[in-house]
């Protein structure tokens, strides 16, 4: 059973009920009301009647006459004086009978009134004491069967009546709930196909009802359901192309290990290359998890990837229990003071082949020996992504400046820069603003975004500044020391 066939048996169930005993309730008091008004007009009627008996039989000598002819006579002028539909009862025996109904002992008919079924119709009885005679009593007995008759028929109108404003009620409530449940359908239609796999299904509901909000909440979740889904498409089509080039380095380092007689200075430099691609692979993976939003952000190295996000702000302190590191209930996280030019040689150490395939000068400019509260593989990770970026975007022989002071740490280039209606864009993920160069160059426009999440998770702030044709220097801003 739908929803809205459900709707409607529960409201006819209480309209029905509710007319029913609006029904029921009328007619009683109506039945009440009709009696009560005939009693009251027989009561007045059998008072002037026995005022007028009571007045003849008063004014009539009794002395002289026995017993049989005294009732004789009162039998004569109770016939004379009341009529049709009255009984004379003498100590609740029947004397007179004027009715159509056999009357039994009069004491079945004391009190003010009471209605009988006597032979298959209805009769409304009312007693009174003659005036004249206390021994003496008059029974009227009036036949209200064409009355009761009457009233039934109007109850069956009245019903029917009813029956009609229900069945009225009922379409009109049909048509009304058709037409407010109608968003309902849509809403369920619209979440069966996006089940189905139809991510681009919407809805769309006028007013300014619940309904509306639920649509708006339905199409907020689908539009986020398919930026998802775009997004881990994205990811796998970025995994596949970035993986290739670690790994066709480790894969060149270890065949060479394999088929060649190299000199232990080769050797340890093919190892020191597979080391370095399997930190470049593991690093890659951790980067990709995190910008999708699948996990938290580990440092490289960890193994350990959390399905909750965490700041580094206040994780300093030997959670763990072992000396010289903090671990974070979520995640292992080592917050400790780090160099900042050790950073900066150790991700020019790991870009060494490209630096010197694209014969790239890098100038270090650190000011003293600033040193920053901070998870070093994770600074290193960020250093990485950026001189990578400045590598890409300069020619062959271009220069590559690395600078840091007690505020901040920078890294500067001379190469194509970024058009500024691009620059709002460059954290976010797979935002590349050159998609050809980046393409070529096995970009995937998740550098940035690491960086930023990385910046953003040690309470930092990062600055960019870039001009078309003329370079780009990316500031980060770091807490002092």
């Amino acid at each position: 059973m739908t929803l809205k066939q459900k709707l409607m048996v529960i409201l006819l169930t209480v309209c029905t009920g509710s007319f029913a005993v609006c029904a029921g309730f009328f007619a009683m008091k109506m039945n009440v009301f009709t009696i009560r008004m005939a009693t009251e007009n027989n009561a007045r009627q059998l008072e002037a009647k026995d005022y007028v008996f009571s007045q003849m039989v008063t004014d009539t000598r009794f002395d002289a006459m026995g017993v049989i002819a005294m009732e004789a006579y009162l039998k004569y002028q109770f016939r004379r004086c009341f009529g049709e539909g009255y009984a004379l009862l003498k100590n609740q025996d029947c004397l007179v009978n004027l009715t159509e109904f056999e009357i039994l002992d009069g004491s079945l008919y004391r009190g003010d009134y009471m209605v009988q079924h006597l032979d298959g119709q209805t009769a409304l009885m009312m007693e009174r004491e003659v005036s004249a005679f206390p021994d003496y009593q008059v029974l009227l007995v009036q036949d209200i069967t064409a009355y009761e008759q009457e009233m039934a028929g109007q109850m069956r109108e009245y019903l029917m009546t009813c029956c009609g404003i229900l069945a009225a009620a009922a379409a009109v409530l049909y048509g009304v709930l058709g037409k407010v449940l109608r968003p309902l359908g849509v809403l369920t239609e619209a979440a069966q196909k996006l089940g189905e796999g139809d991510l681009k299904v919407r809805v769309s509901v006028k007013g300014k009802d619940e309904m509306r909000v639920l649509a708006q909440a339905f199409n907020q979740m689908a539009g986020r359901v398919e930026g998802q889904v775009e997004d881990l498409r994205l990811l796998l089509g970025a995994l596949t192309h970035e993986i290739k080039t670690p790994m066709t380095t480790i894969i060149g380092y270890g065949e060479s290990l394999l088929c060649l007689k190299l000199t232990k200075e080769q050797q340890e430099h093919a190892l020191m290359g597979i080391c370095r691609g399997g930190r470049r692979l593991e690093r890659l993976c951790g980067k990709l998890l995190a910008i999708v939003g699948m996990y938290a952000i580990s440092p490289a190295g960890s193994g350990e990837y959390s399905s909750e996000g965490c700041s580094l702000d206040g994780c300093e302190g030997d959670r763990s229990g072992k000396e010289g590191g903090t671990k974070d209930p979520e995640r292992v996280i080592c917050i400790e003071p780090v160099a900042v030019e050790e950073m900066f040689r150790e991700a020019e150490a790991e870009l060494s082949p490209l630096i010197e395939e694209r014969n790239i000068k890098i100038i270090l400019e650190v000011e003293g020996k600033p040193v920053v509260n901070a998870d070093r593989e994770l600074v290193v990770s960020l250093l990485y992504n950026l001189i990578h970026n400045s590598i890409k975007a300069s020619r062959p022989g271009g220069r590559i400046w690395l600078e840091a002071d007690s505020e901040k740490l920078a890294v500067r280039d001379e190469g194509a820069g970024i058009r500024a209606e691009d620059l709002p864009h460059v954290w976010e993920a797979f935002f590349m603003s050159d998609k050809s160069r980046s393409r070529s160059e096995g970009g995937s426009g998740l550098g940035l975004a690491l960086a930023d999440r990385i910046v953003k998770l040690h309470g930092m702030r990062a600055d960019i500044e870039s001009r078309e044709g003329r370079g780009t220097r990316v500031q980060v801003f770091y807490k002092r020391t």
